[in-house]
């Protein structure tokens, strides 16, 4: 006796949205960016390419779609964190550690991504937005946790933002693992701030 059809589950636009979404990001992760067709996400989706194309009318809005889940997820979380701090020391450890697990869950699918010249060029300006309004909100939080001007407060937050940054890297190249590094990534990000703020009430 013959099997039954598969029949494809309806899925809500959003959740299919989301799912075509999903199938993108592990061939990006499995392939690379080279491995990556849209017949190929259409076929792992288990979409037709028409729908997929109704979705996504190009290989670039594709890619700039799942870069940009990626960083709404993440700012999502960062919200969570940020609620959930006991005070600033506790909010750097908090998303200091997140930050590290982005790395090494999804470092690789945005390293990829962001190897993409368009996807880069699309992002620029969004990108350059988020880091300042994440320099200006922990210069705040920064400069009323140690009583110091806000301005000051910035140079501290950029440099700890290249530790975090530098160790996100080494994770994401396989030379460091997150249970290692975290803990020396947040010890090294607390001692730059208490040596930051001793320096800035020196003067």
């Amino acid at each position: 006796m013959a099997a039954a059809p598969k029949r494809r589950t309806r899925l809500a636009p959003e959740d299919r949205r989301n799912a075509i979404l999903d199938q993108a990001a592990g061939l990006v992760i499995d392939q690379g960016l080279s491995g990556l067709t849209m017949e190929g996400v259409a076929a792992r989706a288990e979409v037709s390419p028409a729908l997929l194309y109704h979705y996504f009318p190009s290989r670039l809005d594709l890619l700039q779609a799942v870069l940009r889940r990626e960083y709404e997820r993440l700012h999502a979380a960062q919200a969570i964190e940020n609620t959930a701090s006991a005070d600033f020391e506790d909010m750097v450890r908090r998303m200091t550690a997140l930050s590290l697990r982005q790395s090494e869950e999804r470092g690789l699918l945005i390293e990829r991504l962001m190897s993409d010249p368009g996807v880069v060029a699309a992002f620029e300006v969004e990108n350059r937005a988020d880091r300042r309004a994440a320099v200006r909100f922990l210069s705040r939080r920064l400069a009323r946790a140690h009583d110091i001007v806000e301005a000051e407060a910035e140079a501290i937050v950029e440099l700890c933002m290249g530790i975090t940054a530098a160790a996100g890297a080494r994770i994401a190249a396989g030379t460091a693992t997150r249970v290692k590094i975290e803990p020396l990534t947040i010890g090294m990000i607390l001692g730059a701030i208490s040596a930051g703020v001793a320096e800035i009430k020196r003067r």
